[in-house]
């Protein structure tokens, strides 16, 4: 439900990704889930098939870490974007399973 303070946007394409990188990057900078990335001004989201090839992992095995909460991750429509700096810190953390 819409009140008079509310402001709709349409953004398409390239403008929807670029505002959406830039409201997580704010969200990372005030909220800050890890040291090691809280001074890095540069955020890379990657896709799942990009996150793969750099951790030399299957594709699979990235779907799996998503689904158990492993890795933390943005759904942007039906695709899913990972910053790797946050995932490599995750995957550090929760090396050996549940803790």
């Amino acid at each position: 439900m819409l009140n008079k303070n509310t402001s709709v946007f349409i953004l398409q394409g390239e403008e929807l990704y670029s505002t959406i990188k830039q409201v997580f990057s704010e969200y990372l900078n005030t909220n800050t889930l890890n040291p090691e990335t809280s001074d890095k001004k540069h955020i890379e989201l990657l896709t799942t098939e990009q996150l793969a090839d750099r951790l030399k992992v299957t594709i699979q095995t990235v779907h799996r870490w998503r689904k158990k909460n492993r890795i933390s991750y943005i759904k942007i429509g039906k695709s899913y974007r990972y910053d790797y700096a946050i995932v490599i810190h995750e995957l550090k953390n929760k090396k050996g399973g549940k803790k």
